[in-house]
């Protein structure tokens, strides 16, 4: 992606929830952001409390640096190596600003949710502090409100550095029901120097919630120049992309898959892993259904890219049956694959998909209508195919990879360009 650099701004440090391998859409979308960032000339330092090592890029004491391995459960240091980088070792043509290099930690394996306790927030924000001091950036990002936005806000006070966060999904549609998360979202909100947010309905949230206007900035998708031939499946194939949970509707999809078999045979896809929390009811669904479940196949966690486009292209529906959602990749990216997308009209998702043009949803209260519209669908193919082009050439035009990272640019320099920061 060629784009013009950033001025005044050369250093930021990104603070994420998630990051892959990590499963799930806030880590896909911070590794998205970071490498276009990375590729118009920003120098980043990433901090991430997932707890999910990749070992094949573990680069114990990289930097020469002697950290204290007691101060967490668990602590490495990575190097993230962009597209680019890989393509052309050593050869950058003048673009991007070194190798990335990841700090995990936080959550030890024995950990499933993605909450820090008390004590870990104590020393996330010293490890992090200790950190921005020696990186010296010039902006904080944090990508998702909670935990990583409420510690980028108390960094930023403390060391005079202006803040970003942005709301993702999770942190506005679940944090403020938890126990003690509210104050802290407060806080995040009031003290940030700007909010943003994946689609208007977060940012009107946001607003309507905690007083606050934030800015939108959406999900950027690349929408591929030539598609793979789709094979012929003997049976209809229905997939479903991403991390399998409550949220996402997983009751909602089983029992959807199993309405739907009883008047027509196809076949479910769920392209991911369910989630933990999860998996008791998946098995019981299995163990109710062995005959029907000879027609459900379940990939497992996949990183390769191509891969996962590759099983998607060979649905004939994608179905995201999700109860609350920001603005979810998946149904971007099953819409910029050119395979037709159902879903829920939740959150933002009502922003990407017109009905009848650029795809089909039901509205969540009605969601017992879902198996009716799957077989309704299923039997006009050829009317399916041709509302999946029109969305392809949709998400081409208003989620182009370069307007996301060029949002974020922005607030950058406008950040930078108040005098209280000099």
């Amino acid at each position: 992606m060629k784009s013009r650099r950033i001025r005044m701004c050369s250093r930021v440090l990104f603070v994420t929830e998630r990051f892959p391998p990590a499963p799930g859409g806030v880590a896909a979308s911070a590794a998205r952001i970071i490498e276009n960032l990375w590729k118009s000339g920003v120098e980043l330092e990433v901090h991430t409390m997932d707890g999910v090592v990749s070992p094949e890029r573990l680069v114990p004491n990289s930097t020469g640096d002697q950290y204290d391995l007691d101060t967490f459960d668990y602590l490495a240091v990575e190097e993230f190596h962009p597209e680019e980088t890989r393509r052309s070792p050593g050869d950058r043509g003048g673009e991007g600003a070194g190798v990335v290099r990841i700090f995990r930690y936080g959550l030890g394996a024995k950990k499933t949710v993605s909450v820090l306790s008390d004590d870990e927030d104590y020393r996330a924000y010293h490890f992090i502090r200790d950190r921005a001091r020696r990186f010296r950036p010039r902006i904080i990002h944090a990508h998702f409100l909670d935990p990583g936005g409420y510690l980028a806000v108390l960094l930023g006070r403390d060391l005079g550095i202006p803040v970003l966060v942005v709301a993702r999904g999770n942190d506005i549609d679940r944090y403020p029901f938890l126990p003690g998360r509210l104050e802290r979202l407060r806080l995040t909100i009031e003290r940030a120097d700007v909010v943003a947010a994946v689609s208007r309905d977060l940012a009107g949230r946001i607003e309507a919630w905690f007083g606050r206007k934030a800015e939108v900035v959406p999900n950027g998708i690349e929408v591929p120049r030539r598609l793979p031939r789709r094979r012929r499946n003997v049976i209809p194939t229905i997939g479903f992309l991403g991390e399998a949970r409550y949220k996402k509707g997983i009751d909602r999809l089983l029992e959807t898959f199993a309405e739907v078999n009883r008047v027509r045979p196809c076949r479910l896809m769920i392209i991911g892993e369910v989630r933990k929390a999860d998996r008791g009811y998946f098995e019981r669904f299995v163990g109710r259904n062995a005959a029907l479940c000879r027609n459900l196949v379940k990939t497992g966690m996949i990183s390769d890219k191509e891969r996962i486009k590759e099983y998607v292209r060979n649905c004939d529906l994608m179905i995201f049956p999700s109860r609350s959602d920001g603005l979810p990749n998946a149904v971007l990216e099953s819409m910029a694959w050119g395979v037709p997308v159902l879903a829920t009209a939740v959150g933002g998702i009502p922003e990407v998909i017109e009905e009848g043009e650029t795809g089909f949803l039901i509205t969540p209260e009605r969601w017992e209508v879902l198996p009716k519209r799957i077989l309704e669908i299923l039997a006009k193919p050829a009317e399916a195919r041709k509302i999946a082009l029109r969305a392809r050439e949709s998400i081409r035009r208003r989620f182009p990879p370069e307007e996301e990272v060029n949002g974020y640019r922005k607030i950058y320099a406008r950040l930078l360009a108040r005098d209280s920061y000099f």
